[in-house]
């Protein structure tokens, strides 16, 4: 293979082979080099029929395009830290051996690989992954794993949702430890990242969830609580499909001051904060006492 000749050995990890082994569709495909993913796509380009679509060198990632049209995103084994909770992590030790890099994934069943050089399409497995997906459970590797990157709360209910897997035992305690002195001083950007893609699952029961799990702790202190049927389909009829999420958003911060919540929104995004505040004003009963909360909103 080009991998063998170029001197590397790569693998197939994270949700590919978690999907795979769901049987669920694959969406996207990531390949890890244990070596430098840059200088291995150079080498595809120049020895095979693709061309490398984008390189992040600060990562040592490359984006490469195939002639039969599919991408695969090839990343470099590499270890990372943090130097505050919350904070991007800094990567080092770029080229690492494949168990190190793996230590700094989210979640066991985002952990396993199948080895493409070498012994081909064997199964790793350092954190017991493969027994999670198959009991079902979302696990953290490590105790402080919620402090390192409180994201992965949004994280964990997002794949709870879309697997329709339970949050392990231990990693419900240490999350809702956490969602109770929640760092205020954490950037919020990459939380608002994963609400956006949490919001845009099609399923029922999406933002119950949230202030079920006390989620919104991570961003705000008052969300709506209780939503009326009646209002949520006001307010869906109302709003372009595209921005839905948003939607979800914004009742989630709607009873806090927004200009308070450390968060660039935009000017569209400042928009539908006062419009669904207006609709909520002018809407002619109290939604915060005895209603019915609306489980199907997308």
């Amino acid at each position: 293979s080009f991998a063998e000749k170029a001197g590397v050995n790569i693998y197939l990890i994270g949700g590919i082979v978690r999907d795979l082994i769901l049987k669920n569709p694959i969406k996207d495909v990531d390949i890890t080099v244990e070596g430098d993913a840059a200088d291995f796509a150079l080498y595809l380009e120049k020895n095979s029929d693709c061309k490398i679509l984008s390189v992040q060198e600060n990562l040592r990632t490359a984006k490469v395009e195939f002639k039969s049209g599919v991408i695969i995103d090839f990343a470099s084994t590499r270890e990372e830290f943090y130097t505050k909770g919350g904070v991007l992590p800094v990567a080092k030790n770029f080229g690492c051996e494949l168990k190190e890099d793996v230590k700094r994934r989210d979640f066991t069943i985002n952990t396993l690989a199948i080895s493409l050089t070498g012994e081909k399409y064997k199964l790793i497995d350092y954190f017991n992954g493969y027994e999670d997906i198959k009991n079902k459970k979302i696990r953290i590797l490590h105790k402080n794993s919620f402090t390192d990157d409180p994201s992965r709360i949004v994280r964990a209910v997002k794949f709870q949702k879309r697997l329709n897997f339970n949050i392990e035992e231990n990693t419900e305690k240490l999350m809702q430890e956490y969602l109770q002195t929640v760092d205020k001083t954490i950037p919020l950007e990459r939380i608002k990242n994963e609400l956006k893609q949490y919001f845009c699952i099609n399923k029922s029961g999406l933002y119950s969830d949230i202030i079920e799990n006390n989620v919104y702790k991570l961003i705000c202190k008052n969300p709506v609580k209780n939503v009326d049927i009646s209002l949520l389909q006001d307010i869906k009829n109302y709003f372009d499909f595209r921005y839905i999420w948003f939607v979800y958003f914004a009742l989630m911060v709607l009873n806090d001051d927004f200009e308070d919540i450390r968060l660039n929104f935009t000017a569209n995004e400042k928009k539908i904060l006062n419009e669904v505040k207006e609709l909520k004003e002018n809407y002619p009963i109290d939604i915060n006492n005895n209603m019915q909360i609306y489980n199907s909103f997308i």
